[in-house]
């Protein structure tokens, strides 16, 4: 009885985390969307799911018109605006270095997933820079080149940023967010395997 649950608990946990997420993603933007439009539109005309649609819909908007030269350098002078503010810099660059870390990823080879060598023991890690000539000393070593990879933790989104030497990594043909799938659910078989 005991195995029939949790094979069952098995089957279905993994759909109902998703949904979850998915819901309470969605939940927050119909939370904060939905209030504006409420003042916006009345609530006569508001329904429940406006907010989510004009979530996306702005989202989508945003997206198109990046590409204007106005709003990139509206988007330059924000992000400029944002990097001189102390708490706010530090938690605006740090999301803004991820994002740029993946979208640059999706462009680039499949390289960049590297087995980080610590004795006989083999770390999965992702290289996140490769030069430090900005840093200076301590960073900048004369006998061996430094790297940054960082080292992806099991169930959960954390993770560590690790400089070391060129020679202690070996580049595998994994991509990025097979690489993840496989630290993230601790290099358990998958059904995407």
């Amino acid at each position: 009885m005991g195995k029939i649950f949790l094979k069952g608990l098995l089957a279905i946990l993994p759909v109902a985390i998703t949904l979850t997420l998915i819901i309470w993603i969605l939940d927050a933007i119909e939370r904060i969307f939905g209030f504006f439009l409420v003042k916006l539109v009345g609530p006569v005309h508001y329904f429940p799911g406006l907010g989510i649609i004009v979530g996306l819909l702005l989202v989508f908007i945003i997206g198109l018109v990046m590409n204007a030269w106005l709003v990139q350098k509206l988007s330059q002078w924000v992000h400029n605006v944002l990097q001189r503010i102390p708490l706010v810099k530090t938690l605006y660059s740090s999301i803004s270095d991820l994002m740029a870390f993946f979208k640059n990823q999706s462009r680039k080879a499949d390289s960049r997933v590297v087995l980080v060598k610590i004795g006989s023991i083999k770390l999965v890690g992702l290289v996140t820079r490769e030069n430090f000539s900005d840093l200076g000393s301590p960073f900048v070593q004369q006998d061996e080149e430094l790297i940054a990879v960082y080292m992806p933790m099991s169930f959960q989104l954390g993770g560590y940023t690790i400089m070391v030497p060129r020679s202690s990594v070996e580049l595998t043909s994994l991509s990025v967010e097979k690489a993840m799938r496989f630290v993230v659910t601790a290099g358990m078989k998958t059904a995407e395997d």
